[in-house]
């Protein structure tokens, strides 16, 4: 990831998959891809639009750079955040863990 704003979708990993978020020059964001709300199922892995993610179930929408929902739910319950993973890079490595 190169630019600041990047993400990228690395299946392996996590329980869905990993979105790796460059927030600044130095700091690269692991989150989590699998929609918070949801159980694990075929619609929960969610999808990159833009500095945001996206939930294929419901159209939650969440942060790429604070992890937080910028939805709210219909029944207006609190939605739970992104689960965030530890990432540290090295020149062109990112290490993502728990």
């Amino acid at each position: 990831i190169r630019f600041v704003g990047g993400t990228v979708y690395n299946s392996q990993g996590g329980i869905r998959g990993v979105f790796v978020h460059r927030s600044t020059q130095t700091t690269m964001l692991a989150w989590e891809a699998s929609c918070p709300n949801q159980f694990p199922n075929s619609c929960s892995t969610m999808r990159i639009d833009g500095a945001t993610v996206v939930c294929s179930c419901e159209g939650y929408t969440y942060s790429l750079a604070i992890g937080v929902p910028f939805s709210e739910s219909e029944d207006g319950e609190v939605l739970f955040p992104l689960l965030q993973y530890s990432a540290q890079f090295s020149g062109n490595t990112v290490s993502v863990s728990n």
